[in-house]
């Protein structure tokens, strides 16, 4: 038996044949982020810009600061379903500590 997936909250727990075409045409990169990581980045991009990422967001906030750290040039993240503004749930105190 393979051993369980964690999928950070999504609803969806497979790839979207979408995503799965532009990985295989080589316009994207799938890369994997540890669950921790995702909440410490999320909570580094709400002290710094004031947003607060939904919890499935954080793993793509990660991913961004991953890839600017490396790449050392700016470019745009875009969160505009994934963003809360009011901290919610037991994590909240995490956020707005």
């Amino acid at each position: 038996m393979p051993p369980g997936i964690h999928a950070g909250g999504l609803r969806y727990h497979g790839m979207a044949p979408l995503v799965s075409h532009l990985l295989d045409l080589g316009l994207i990169e799938a890369i994997a982020v540890q669950q921790l990581d995702a909440f410490a980045a999320g909570v580094q991009f709400a002290q710094a810009e004031g947003i607060i990422p939904a919890p499935e967001a954080n793993h793509a906030v990660a991913g961004a600061i991953r890839e600017a750290l490396r790449s050392c040039h700016p470019f745009p993240l875009n969160l505009p379903a994934a963003l809360r503004h009011k901290p919610c749930g037991p994590a909240a105190e995490d956020y707005t500590a």
